[in-house]
């Protein structure tokens, strides 16, 4: 990032910092700008259910995971509350559930699941298959590797070396690519926590997955750390994928999200799950990649419009979105289920 958009950007994060010792738990979210209604051109909008059915990971500590009581965290938790909170729900409304990483688009496509939020990179072929929302965060790839080892300090280390990842995600993917010109073997992994297992018990070398994950999985595991310096690949933008035929939702989720990531709301979620991560600034998407990324039915063509259709207040709604609010109401203290 240049340096005169980095002092700049700095000093916005900062005062929006400065807003936050003046949040109160007790802040009652923003009226919507309408209210979601049965559109003409496809299904009722997921805000008008009972609940808003999401699927996410549940044992990725810091981006999404549910303990033992059964209770939800991590930066896509707080990112999905926010978007049912500021959509017309609550955040008890918000329904999560497992998903693996190469169920993710069936799960939208069978109707298993409303929105996915689970450090979903939106890629062209996904795109094909789903809608996505955003990106409200962004990522490179990286390495984990054990705490007292320093090995590691460029990719040409890597030779020889065995380094685990799990199917169905982009980092698997880069990493499989790039292994015959580095030198590398990737040993596959059914999830994180198998990959971290593997790494403790140095039957591998190194993990390999986006930096936000392994900084969350590293957190609160001493024994394991991340090396930031060493990347691989180009940097993921993470989504909330939806199904193609909700093309009013997506609209809604992809205008809020322009203002939540620009947001004091943003920076307190971000902070609160990944404060390891470093600056915070390194993974906000830019303004424009809103709509160079969101709601397209297919990779490199422009944004899909509403149907002509579609009723008023439905295509108001879409082209409208509330100003983004902190964790204002009380979160849930178990998991709710679909």
């Amino acid at each position: 990032m240049p340096g005169a958009h980095r002092t700049l950007l700095a000093g916005a994060l900062a005062g929006a910092l400065l807003l936050l010792t003046g949040c109160t738990g007790d802040t009652p979210p923003p009226p919507l700008p309408s209210t979601p209604t049965v559109s003409a051109s496809g299904p009722p909008s997921i805000f008008l259910q009972k609940s808003v059915r999401i699927g996410t990971k549940n044992n990725q500590p810091g981006t999404s995971t549910q303990n033992k009581e059964h209770v939800w965290s991590g930066f896509d938790v707080l990112v999905g509350r926010s978007v049912v909170r500021n959509l017309g729900r609550s955040s008890a409304d918000a329904a999560f559930s497992d998903v693996i990483s190469g169920e993710r688009e069936a799960k939208l496509t069978t109707d298993a699941e409303d929105l996915v939020v689970a450090t979903y990179s939106i890629t062209p072929e996904r795109t094909e298959k789903v809608f996505f929302a955003g990106p409200y965060a962004k990522t490179s790839q990286g390495f984990m590797v054990r705490a007292d080892e320093t090995w590691l300090g460029s990719l040409d280390a890597l030779r020889g070396r065995t380094v685990c990842s799990w199917g169905g995600t982009t980092s698997d993917t880069e990493l499989r690519f790039q292994a015959t010109v580095k030198g590398y073997t990737v040993a596959s992994a059914t999830d994180a926590q198998a990959c971290l297992t593997e790494l403790r018990e140095k039957r591998v070398d190194a993990v390999s997955t986006d930096q936000l994950i392994l900084y969350g999985l590293a957190r609160n595991d001493p024994g394991l750390k991340v090396v930031p310096e060493v990347k691989i690949g180009v940097p993921n933008f993470y989504g909330i994928g939806i199904k193609k035929e909700r093309i009013e939702d997506c609209l809604r989720i992809r205008d809020y999200l322009k203002d939540y990531v620009l947001s004091s709301a943003w920076i307190q979620d971000f902070t609160a799950e990944l404060p390891n991560a470093g600056p915070p600034d390194e993974y906000l998407p830019k303004p424009t990649d809103f709509d160079e990324q969101s709601c397209r039915e297919l990779p490199h063509q422009s944004p899909v419009s509403p149907s002509p259709s579609a009723s008023p207040s439905a295509s108001a709604s879409a082209s409208a979105s509330p100003s983004p609010s902190p964790s204002a109401d009380p979160e849930p203290t178990a998991a709710a289920t679909p």
